[in-house]
């Protein structure tokens, strides 16, 4: 008998599962003649790894680092590692106003590392080219009113916005009738001396006080009072200067104060357009329904809520609940992510796309209904939504983004609407409950879906565009579009 020769292993091939929590080894036996279904010639052995994760920071990026121990010493330790993106910077800014207006510092803190801290101070100067803070008139004054002047700040650091503050320091209009005349000869009753016959040394003392009074009067600084009324004369009594309140729409990228609001409004609209505001977030840390209005007033004048800010409510853990008006037509990226308690949305009608991020890893959002004007879904739009269960995109959707369903763990549902032309890469990736989705759209190409079903489990692709024979039509175009090798998953599609 001649011994066995053994097997002769090639080169191991490692694959990690979708999340890195396990890896398989493989070897195969490489010796010629080996039979491929003897014990022994396919040899794989699959492990539970270990992680170990260095921390992104606000511009540096982490690193997860999985580690895989096999029993077999072919096999040996292997490691592969994935990349956390940097959480860039995220930042409360405030704003702190002196008292008389004259200098106003703002302070930029991140959220992310109290450390990364940016200040810049605006302060008012005479010289109106190099002061970084305007003053105008907001309010005459009167007679019997102070005026209010509006104290405008501007910044050099794009981080901050223009700010206002509103300070009355404007002196009441001094009333002529008031202060009479100090020349003589405009007030006879006021100067027995007139006609120097009863008493003429009054008189002459008289003559040399009004040359004091004079000299005085030329010696002393000249008061500039703003809309002084005109001098009254012996037939015309003064006119009553009226006490105005005037409304004046504020700049674009000023932030208003709204009377019994707590959120952070700022003009969005430019002089001579309807007044718009943006919602930059809540300042009611407790608040766990939130209804954004149509409209605010400030300072008598109405504005527009047309645009929710990026990253406006990032990282509430509190909200429950929002509503939004319907006059929001723009929606930030990153404006609900990170709300892990946020369990229903009501969306405006008005709204076309949800951007990149808008609701991601929002974990308690079951629902949402798509207005029917939204046409994108942007990349991650709702990755991470674990609670997701459906989704009916078939309005007038037509580009899904990349990872935009990513991590949807219990998405058991979704129908793609008939004006979809575009799945982004790994849309639904992870999205394990997945095995079907049904399709009405006759517009998508091989270029628009490829990569759309990587790391996702779709099996199953249902074709909904009418008639039985419009379907077959459309089944056999498909099944040359919705290859493996194009959308990186296997599909059957009927």
């Amino acid at each position: 008998k001649i011994a066995a020769l053994g097997h002769s292993y090639g080169k191991a091939t490692y694959s990690w599962s979708d999340d890195h929590a396990t890896c398989t080894a493989t070897k195969v036996c490489m010796r010629e003649g080996c039979d491929e279904n003897s014990e022994g010639h396919v040899v794989t052995e699959t492990v539970k790894t270990t992680s170990k994760t260095t921390p992104a920071g606000c511009e540096e990026k982490g690193v997860i680092t999985y580690t895989a121990t096999f029993t077999d010493k072919d096999f040996g330790t292997v490691t592969d590692s994935v990349d956390i993106a940097a959480k860039n910077h995220d930042y409360v800014i405030t704003y702190e106003w002196s008292e008389d207006g004259k200098t106003c510092t703002a302070t930029a803190v991140c959220k992310n590392d109290s450390t990364h801290k940016v200040t810049e101070t605006a302060e008012y100067k005479a010289d109106k080219e190099t002061s970084k803070i305007k003053a105008t008139v907001k309010e005459t004054a009167t007679t019997e009113k102070m005026g209010t002047t509006t104290y405008t700040a501007t910044f050099e650091n794009e981080l901050f916005s223009a700010q206002t503050k509103d300070v009355v320091d404007i002196p009441k209009v001094e009333n002529p009738a008031e202060n009479p005349s100090e020349n003589p000869a405009e007030n006879p009753s006021e100067n027995p001396s007139q006609g120097g016959q009863d008493n003429p040394q009054q008189g002459n003392d008289s003559s040399q006080d009004n040359k004091k009074s004079e000299q005085t009067a030329a010696d002393k600084p000249q008061e500039i009072v703003t809309d002084k009324p005109s001098e009254k004369t012996a037939d015309t009594p003064a006119t009553p200067v009226e006490n105005k309140t005037t409304t004046v729409v504020k700049e674009e990228g000023t932030t208003i104060p709204v009377a019994d609001s707590k959120a952070e409004l700022v003009v969005t609209s430019k002089q001579g357009e309807e007044p718009s505001v943006a919602y930059k977030g809540t300042t009611d840390e407790s608040a766990k329904a939130i209804e954004i209005p149509e409209t605010v007033v400030s300072n008598g004048v109405t504005y527009a809520v047309t645009e929710i800010s990026e990253g406006a409510f990032e990282n509430n853990k509190t909200v429950e609940s929002v509503k939004l008006g319907d006059n929001i037509t723009t929606l930030g990226e990153n404006a609900f992510a990170g709300c892990t308690n946020l369990k229903s949305v009501e969306l405006p009608k008005n709204i076309k796309e949800l951007p990149k991020g808008a609701f991601k890893d929002c974990t308690l959002l079951k629902k949402v209904d798509i207005p029917k004007n939204v046409k994108i879904i942007g990349d991650k739009t709702f990755s991470g939504c674990s609670k997701l269960a459906t989704m009916n995109l078939k309005n007038n959707v037509t580009e899904i983004g990349e990872n935009a369903f990513e991590g949807c763990t219990s998405l058991k549902k979704v129908t793609l609407g008939k004006n979809v032309t575009k799945i982004g890469v790994k849309a639904f990736k992870g999205a394990k409950k997945l095995k079907t989705i049904t399709i009405q759209s006759k517009k998508l190409t091989k270029k628009s879906v490829k990569g759309a079903f990587k790391g996702s489990k779709i099996n199953i692709i249902k074709i909904d565009t009418g008639s039985k024979a419009q379907n077959m039509k459309l089944v056999k175009k498909y099944k040359k579009i919705f290859t493996k090798k194009n959308t990186g998953r296997k599909v059957i599609i009927k």
